[in-house]
């Protein structure tokens, strides 16, 4: 785990064994990050709601715009 000390509060930030972070918090959200292998396929929330999908092709690698959509309240 690595911890940073920003002014708006601490941020700790928690990697797996392949090094890639899996989740950031702060005091006002957590956030986990899930990989599909070795690219970033999703972000959510503490209670593992969808915030970001990220969308990949054998040239591309991009947000997914479907899944703002989606999730807009």
């Amino acid at each position: 785990m690595t911890q940073s000390q920003p002014p708006a509060g601490d941020v700790n930030f928690t990697y797996n064994a392949q090094g890639q972070r899996v989740q950031k918090e702060t005091p006002a959200e957590v956030r986990r990050f899930l990989y599909d292998f070795q690219r970033l396929h999703e972000e959510s929330d503490a209670d593992d709601d969808p915030l970001r999908e990220y969308a990949f092709g054998p040239d591309n690698y991009r947000e997914n715009p479907a899944m703002w959509e989606r999730t807009s309240i």
